[in-house]
């Protein structure tokens, strides 16, 4: 039975609707708002001096008495002038750099440029930021250059996020472009290319993982030739592995566009290597630490630090942080398995493509070199293997991590009993504060009610009362008995014997209410009299002269 051309452009062209709303909802955070932070990139070679007009140098071009026959239609991409026998060295750049910003740019450069071969940078200031690209322009880009809407699933999930939403990215998109009758015209594809990137930023880990969305649209050489590449959020590696391959070209327009894949992920698989040794020193590090823990002592200093000490090595710490530092790691490598899943099957899609591609060839060609053709698939397989052989020692150093995570239960178990312990007393001491607190409420408004009344029902029944009275009353009562009395010489003998009776402070309100009375000569002896008992009593000084009664006023 025959497939439905329907069926054929849903699953390999159109998106979905679910896909396609996913993208709608996530454009306010995927594209820029504002026109004048937007601008894109290209690289291209302009009708007037394109790659085909122009003449190639004289330059060494190794074996010249070489037999193998050519044929610029093979999609193996070195069965043409200028790649086997190209020069070792690096040559001029063969691409002209231009900038756009908006979509009438886009159209101008479009009809400017010829598609043989053109790639196409869409900026993004970082990991979780939006790219620098309004929607208008990217949608001017994708019509310009006849991009499939299945590219919108490979950037959904970029632009603002706060956090990595997803670590395995989405499997290639592949679409095979083909004639009536089934001759091959071309193919476009694209996929997410993850890897990671020794960053050394201070403060935090020197390892991020990074990617790169790519983009291709291949037709091979002839009147419709095509060689169209879109790169969202390119890193330095990957620009400057295309800027070193298109270097080497005399015509660009005529290299394989497998071979440029293949370089995008030998970049991406080189970086594993030293990322694992990495991790691997880590592991190793705080598993020998742990590892002596049994025959060495240790000391609790805290209930987050323990030190281990033997008569062999120097001491050592251990705290709850190391704990953390292997959950991290233990992260990491489960999203690197994960990545480098996605990367088996990116390339094991594009070997499969590429060898159906090169049969079709072959089998509508002549001439064509097979030994050649089986260069990129041996290094396809090669590919293929080393990701496999890094799947495995990642996978080693998880078990690695896992064993010492338990290693460092017992150490750890000490910290967290210890912890317990202390979290357990100091439930305690909050809970026996927060009781005294209450009982402390309840005694200050009992006393808040009561002492009041307390106090005045105590003045009322000692006396006080009377005694706050008499203390300031009696003096001027005193001094006014003594005077009213005519026989001041008689009376004066009991009035000294009721000074020495009473405090200092009681004698010396007596002495001042006596000057009083003095000063307005009610009686200058009285005065007197007080006075030389004060002095006698408190002062230990000579009795003063005592003068004569004087007249009352």
């Amino acid at each position: 039975m025959q497939n439905s051309s329907y069926f054929h452009r849903s699953f390999t062209y159109d998106q979905n609707p679910a896909a396609a709303k996913v993208f709608f909802q996530r454009s306010s955070k995927l594209f820029e708002k504002s026109q004048e932070n937007s601008s894109i990139e290209v690289l291209a070679s302009n009708r007037v001096t394109s790659a085909y007009e122009r003449t190639p140098p004289e330059i060494h071009r190794g074996d010249e008495d070489s037999d193998d026959s050519t044929d610029p239609k093979s999609i193996n991409g070195q069965d043409h002038p200028g790649h086997e026998n190209s020069p070792a060295h690096v040559g001029e750049p063969s691409l002209s750099p231009y900038h756009v910003s908006n979509a009438g740019d886009l159209e101008k450069l479009a009809r400017k440029t010829k598609p043989n071969f053109r790639i196409f940078f869409l900026p993004q200031k970082h990991a979780y930021s939006r790219l620098q690209v309004t929607k208008d322009l990217y949608d001017a880009l994708l019509k310009a250059c006849h991009v499939f809407p299945r590219f919108n699933e490979c950037i959904c999930y970029l632009g603002v996020k706060f956090s990595e939403d997803e670590i395995g990215p989405p499997l290639l998109k592949y679409r095979s472009l083909e004639n009536e009758n089934g001759t091959f015209r071309g193919f476009e594809c694209a996929y997410v290319l993850r890897f990671v990137e020794f960053t050394n930023r201070p403060g935090k880990e020197p390892w991020d993982l990074q990617q790169t969305v790519i983009y291709n649209r291949y037709k091979p050489p002839g009147k419709n030739a095509c060689s169209t590449w879109i790169l969202v959020d390119a890193s330095k590696q990957v620009r400057a592995v295309l800027d070193r391959y298109t270097r080497q070209f005399i015509t660009p327009a005529l290299s394989n566009p497998f071979e440029i894949h293949l370089l995008f992920l030998d970049m991406a698989l080189t970086n594993w290597r030293p990322y694992m040794v990495d991790l691997t020193k880590r592991i190793t590090d705080l598993a020998s630490i742990l590892a002596k823990f049994q025959q060495a002592t240790y000391e609790l200093i805290s209930n987050r630090v323990l030190v281990v000490s033997s008569e062999d090595s120097a001491s050592e710490t251990i705290c709850f942080d190391d704990r953390l530092k292997l959950a991290k790691i233990e992260d990491r490598l489960i999203d690197m398995l994960l990545v480098l899943e996605s990367s088996a099957e990116t390339i094991s899609i594009l070997s499969e493509r590429y060898q159906q591609i090169n049969e079709s060839l072959i089998n509508h060609s002549t001439g064509i070199n097979s030994r050649k053709c089986d260069t990129i698939v041996a290094v396809f397989r090669e590919k293929a293997q080393e990701v496999s052989y890094a799947h495995k020692r990642a996978d080693a150093l998880l078990s690695k991590s896992r064993g010492t995570m338990k290693l460092s239960g017992n150490a750890l178990k000490i910290l967290g009993e210890e912890s317990r312990s202390e979290n357990t007393a100091m439930r305690q001491l909050a809970e026996k504060s927060t009781r005294d607190a209450s009982a402390v409420k309840v005694l200050t408004i009992i006393t808040l009610i009561y002492l009041p009344s307390t106090v005045v029902g105590v003045i009322r029944l000692t006396g006080v009362e009377e005694l706050l009275l008499d203390t300031v009353c009696g003096p001027i009562n005193l001094v006014r008995r003594f005077f009213a009395d005519g026989n001041i010489f008689k009376r004066r003998l009991a009035f000294l014997r009721n000074i020495r009776s009473i405090n200092s402070n009681y004698v010396g309100i007596v002495v001042g209410v006596c000057k009083s009375y003095s000063t307005r000569r009610v009686d200058g002896g009285a005065y007197g009299c007080c006075l030389a008992a004060y002095h006698k009593e408190k002062l230990k000084i000579t009795v003063a002269r005592i003068n004569g009664p004087g007249t009352r006023e």
